[in-house]
């Protein structure tokens, strides 16, 4: 604003701020997202443990109803072994973590971001590129799994969807096959899926709509490691966790020590930014090029552009409540052995979630204390950005904790695995011992 006094033969200049609006929507936005999608994608990659729910309240408590337990447990009914088959995730291999794995998955991770640290500050849109053709690929079969084969099962009739054909080996193979029959829905939703990732690649730079698509593909590769990768104790839980509160500190906030003032975290997370420079009397100008593994919501202010996630603070966290939600479906299956004519309705059913949603709750605190403290710019060496675990980790698993020591469950959970606590399980061992002793 120029203010100009001919009066006095002087002149002001008063810079304008201009006024930041909509900063708060994106927060909500973020805040919102955020919470829904670490509470949704725990609560569907355990479907086969609410499957497993199922059973035992269906063969063990005769009196329970068939329909009250059809409103408690989400799926779908079963209607022949082809499509139990299919709308289950037991065709996928889970592993379950050890000490010796967080330890390596620490340090990998740990010289990982390192070394990228480095190869991004050199060939920064060539190591983007890479990183998106091997995201795009990966999140070709776990998008087809929670997204496109679904989407097909639904428009498409039970007896079409589950049509089967022969193809040759190498072919039905691409379509998850064991052998050379493949169904309908299988070779819809894989194509279908393949064409979405073809339709990101092509389209990434149109910022007006393709961060949805980007966001889709980044959940279905979330969802694909919840579903995959367990955790069996408390312990291994808090090893992993915390130690990845400190990796997060140390790469945002104290890695500016050691590598000139730049946050190794937030340059890789920023890489493949657009840039312009003279070459002769040419200008070249690279496109912007976002890193894949990030959850993108847009801006509502002047300034424009994205509010970043990225995928470990869903899926390290999102880790742990699947551990939550196996707990909530161990202790029900107990209660049930002991209390066989028990029924339970909708409102029990949400009430028998004591670990889950206390720590889907306590995630969501969290989540507000990380875009508080990145808003009112708290930060160490100038660093623009939050890690956001330094807030997520204690407020889950400080959570549980609390609650499991209120509950008397903590030595146990600290100590045994969940599939050692497991009914059945113990069952199928006490009886393989009756048989070795019967020979």
């Amino acid at each position: 604003k120029l203010v100009s006094s001919t009066s006095l033969g002087e002149t002001y200049v008063a810079v304008y701020e201009r006024p930041v609006k909509g900063s708060w929507i994106s927060m909500i936005l973020l805040w919102m997202f955020a919470s829904l999608l670490v509470s949704g994608a725990s609560y569907r990659v355990t479907y086969n443990d609410r499957q497993a729910i199922r059973t035992a309240f269906s063969t063990n408590s005769p009196s329970t109803n068939r329909e009250e337990l059809d409103g408690l447990i989400s799926g779908i009914e079963e209607e022949g072994s082809l499509i139990e088959k299919t709308d289950r995730d037991d065709d996928t291999e889970e592993v379950e973590l050890d000490l010796s794995s967080v330890i390596g998955f620490f340090l990998i991770s740990s010289v990982a971001l390192v070394c990228l640290f480095f190869i991004v500050s050199k060939y920064p849109h060539t190591t983007i590129i890479i990183f998106i053709l091997l995201f795009g690929f990966g999140s070709i079969h776990s998008m087809s799994i929670f997204f496109t084969r679904p989407f097909v099962r639904m428009i498409l009739p039970r007896h079409i969807s589950m049509g089967t054909y022969v193809l040759p080996k190498k072919v039905a193979d691409c379509f998850g096959s064991d052998n050379r029959q493949v169904t309908v829905e299988s070779v819809l939703g894989v194509s279908f899926a393949v064409f979405m990732v073809i339709a990101w690649f092509v389209f990434r730079h149109q910022d007006a709509w393709v961060w949805a698509l980007q966001d889709i593909l980044s959940i279905s590769v979330t969802c694909a490691f919840l579903l995959n990768i367990r955790i069996p104790t408390l312990r291994l839980a808090t090893y992993l966790l915390v130690s990845f509160f400190f990796y997060d500190i140390f790469m945002t906030f104290i890695t500016p020590v050691f590598f000139g003032g730049k946050s190794v975290m937030m340059e890789v997370a920023t890489a493949g930014r657009a840039t312009q420079k003279a070459v002769e009397l040419t200008c070249e100008r690279t496109l912007s090029e976002k890193l894949p593994m990030l959850f993108l919501i847009p801006r509502f202010d002047y300034f424009g552009g994205f509010s970043m996630l990225g995928l470990g603070d869903v899926f390290l966290p999102g880790l742990f409540i699947v551990y939550c939600l196996r707990v909530d479906y161990l202790k029900m299956k107990i209660f049930q052995r002991e209390n066989p004519d028990q029924t339970f309705n909708r409102s029990q059913f949400l009430l028998s979630h004591r670990y889950y949603i206390p720590v889907c709750i306590a995630y969501s605190m969290g989540f507000i204390a990380v875009l508080l403290a990145n808003k009112y710019e708290i930060t160490i060496n100038g660093v623009q950005g939050q890690p956001a675990l330094l807030y997520l980790v204690p407020f889950t698993l400080g959570t549980f904790h609390f609650l499991a020591y209120r509950n008397k469950d903590l030595a146990t959970l600290w100590n045994i695995s969940l599939a050692s606590l497991d009914p059945e399980e113990f069952e199928e061992d006490t009886e393989e011992g009756d048989d070795h002793e019967t020979v």
